[in-house]
């Protein structure tokens, strides 16, 4: 986005009553002000560590204009929202025009609690959906579930935006890991087809979904979800990370195709962000730990063979970092804690 700060401390966003280290997720960015500038939306993640699954405090949600100047940023929240409160665990901001009014609307994937021994039982989704008078309304979308990853595209060519997602609780037989289909009615309001839900992802375990037209002119499905978690025999086989080829009817009904994983300096697990330019898919992993990571291309002509851009094997756990293009056509990772600086989590390089 051209920010002066990237390379240094993430200093873009500064939200006030967060304490340095605290967690700015998701950011995304939009013609939020309609005044035809790019502006930010991030949201402030409260410490809710030791809290029971009762009094979990919620995220606190945000929009940034640029400075005059250009070189900054500042808050005008209230002039787009009155009610900031967010949902407890925040994990991803798809933006779109889901009321039909030509401006973008925000939906907002949640999970609930997710803290150290602390049990989540999933929580509603939000949307945010412009107004005629420039503001923005916060909505509670009518879904609960450990919602992770979400993406939105029109899936069955209507014109309206859908959202696919998925539901990482599997508290009892009755509520297993399973994928969503919520079909945009145009309105902001969404209907739930599981006709649309990808089977192949039944019952596995998906942290990231991202729809993106591969360059076939429809919208494919990559998914990120990794492999099996030595030592963690409680938790079930990561669905790999993958691409599932749109059908042509806004289903995803034939085999995955599998991205290589094979190991670098270290083995790497879960995909967390998905970028696709020029015949390529490019995408971040982190290992098993949480320590290290790796940005991987992958030649969508042949999925079965990769070049790592990008390895940082480390003895501590490090932030987790989300892959942008800059406008000199580089790829960058991008951290989502204001405090982190340290090697990993920041990097920059050629595609």
């Amino acid at each position: 986005m051209g920010d002066p700060n990237h390379g240094k401390a993430y200093s873009m966003i500064a939200i006030d009553g967060v304490s340095k280290g605290q967690e700015h997720r998701p950011v995304a960015f939009g013609d939020f002000f309609q005044d035809g500038t790019v502006a930010t939306f991030a949201a402030s993640w409260p410490d809710n560590t030791g809290r029971d699954i009762n009094n979990q405090l919620s995220t606190v949600l945000k929009f940034f204009h640029r400075t005059a100047d250009g070189k900054g940023w500042v808050d005008r929240t209230s002039e787009l929202l009155k009610d900031g409160t967010g949902c407890i665990s925040l994990r991803k901001a798809n933006i779109a025009d889901f009321n039909g009014d030509g401006k973008p609307d925000l939906y907002l994937g949640c999970h609930g609690a997710d803290t150290e021994g602390v049990a989540s039982i999933g929580e509603y989704q939000r949307i945010l959906l412009s107004q005629a008078n420039g503001t923005y309304t916060n909505n509670i979308a009518p879904l609960i579930c450990y919602c992770h990853g979400s993406t939105a595209g029109d899936l069955n060519g209507d014109g309206n935006i859908d959202i696919l997602a998925f539901d990482s609780l599997d508290n009892d037989a009755e509520q297993r890991r399973h994928p969503i289909a919520l079909m945009g009615n145009g309105d902001g309001t969404f209907t739930d087809n599981p006709e649309y839900a990808p089977k192949s992802l039944y019952p596995m375990s998906v942290w990231t979904l991202e729809l993106i037209d591969s360059g076939r002119g429809i919208l494919d499905l990559f998914v990120g979800g990794g492999s099996t978690r030595p030592g963690r025999d409680w938790w079930p086989t990561d669905f790999a990370n993958s691409i599932l080829y749109n059908d042509g009817d806004g289903k995803f009904t034939s085999k995955p195709a599998v991205l290589d994983n094979t190991p670098g300096q270290t083995a790497y697990n879960t995909a967390l962000d998905f970028i696709v330019k020029d015949g390529y898919v490019y995408f971040n992993e982190f290992d098993f730990d949480g320590k290290s990571i790796a940005v991987r291309k992958v030649n969508l002509g042949d999925v079965t063979q990769s070049t790592f851009l990008y390895e940082h094997v480390s003895d501590t756990e490090i932030s987790p970092p989300w892959i942008v293009l800059l406008e000199n056509g580089r790829i960058a990772t991008m951290c989502d804690r204001s405090d982190i600086v340290s090697p990993g989590c920041i990097w920059e390089g050629d595609m």
